[in-house]
This record gives C-alpha cells, sequence and structure tokens, in this order.
C-alpha cells in the first residue's frame, strides 16, 4: 500500500481457529481498530501469535473494508491430542507413564514436549533396570477434526541383572568384606 500511512484499520478478524477463542487471539496484538495501517506493525503481532505456541501457520489477510482495512489473522491451531497410548510397556502401567510425561490428552500437541517424554520415559525404565530400553512415539491426525492420537512404543528389552562382582587389586581386605558392604 503505498497510502498504508493515512489508512486506517477498520476491523480485526480472525479466522481458522477452533480450539483458542478469537477474543484471546486479539487480547494478544498490539494492533487494534481505528489504529493506522501498519504492516511492519501486523508482523510483530504474527510473530506474537506464534510464540504462543498454539498455531502451526499464521497469515495475514488485507482487503478494503468501509473507511480503511479489514485485516484478517488466518490461524492454524496445533491438533488437540485425542488419545495417548503406549504399546509394549508390562514394568511400568500406562497410568503411571501418564501421570510423569508432559504431554497430556485434551492439550495441543507439541513435539518437543513429545521428544521430552521420550526421554522421560527411558529414564523411569532405566531406574528399573531396564538399561537397554527404547522408546518411540508416532502421531495420527484426524484432519477434519484436528486432533491427534499419539502412540508410544515401548521396547522393554532385558532387565539387566548383576551376577558377580570381581574385585581387583584389594590386599588388605578380603573380596568377601567387601562384598557385605
Amino acid at each position: 500500500y503505498s497510502q498504508e500511512a493515512s489508512r486506517t484499520i477498520a476491523i480485526i478478524k480472525v479466522k481458522g481457529n477452533k480450539a483458542i477463542s478469537s477474543a484471546t487471539i486479539l487480547s494478544k496484538l498490539k494492533s487494534k481498530p481505528g489504529d493506522a495501517f501498519s504492516q511492519e506493525q501486523l508482523n510483530v503481532d504474527l510473530k506474537r501469535l506464534f510464540s504462543l505456541g498454539f498455531f502451526t501457520d499464521i497469515s495475514i489477510e488485507t482487503e478494503d473494508y468501509e473507511a480503511g482495512v479489514a485485516v484478517s489473522f488466518v490461524v492454524v491451531e496445533r491438533p488437540l491430542i485425542s488419545q495417548i497410548i503406549f504399546v509394549g510397556n508390562k514394568a511400568i502401567k500406562s497410568d503411571n507413564l501418564k501421570k510423569e510425561i508432559k504431554s497430556s490428552e485434551n492439550e495441543m500437541l507439541d513435539e518437543a514436549r513429545l521428544k521430552t517424554d521420550i526421554d522421560l520415559i527411558k529414564t523411569m525404565y532405566k531406574k528399573k533396570g531396564f538399561q537397554l530400553v527404547e522408546a518411540t512415539s508416532g502421531v495420527t491426525i484426524d484432519k477434519k477434526k484436528n486432533t491427534a492420537k499419539v502412540i508410544i512404543t515401548i521396547d522393554e528389552r532385558t532387565r539387566v541383572k548383576i551376577k558377580r562382582i570381581d574385585f581387583i587389586g584389594n590386599k588388605n581386605i578380603p573380596s568377601k568384606q567387601l562384598k557385605r558392604s
């Protein structure tokens, strides 16, 4: 817009949101109806919305509207987790795993948090003696409902047990005495 400075924002709309209310999104914007139209300020608002972590994509549409400009923020929300399913876990119950991980059902899917959850699960198993445990996650997204089913697959492998302890170099204290302590 060559006449950008003289134009004002007539209305701000939000499109594409389902889980996050328009009021919540609008409250995060610095731009308000009646302000001078500024592409620079709209770009700042776009970054602010991205930093919330609720959206996988955001775009801005503008069009002439009455005496000014109609601005629409078009958002694509992260899917909500509909289910978290554990497969292959025998040593630790699914309910106990769910209590420890950070991701939870009915919250937005966060891939970084899911990676952290996998590390937490491995740590829980290692504390129980499953040093060779492997855990992976898979996500199935229902695009119509914008929901995600998370499947965490655990391969417990075998529990590591200490069969024998050998002491080497103990001249002053016998091995039997060291084993007792």
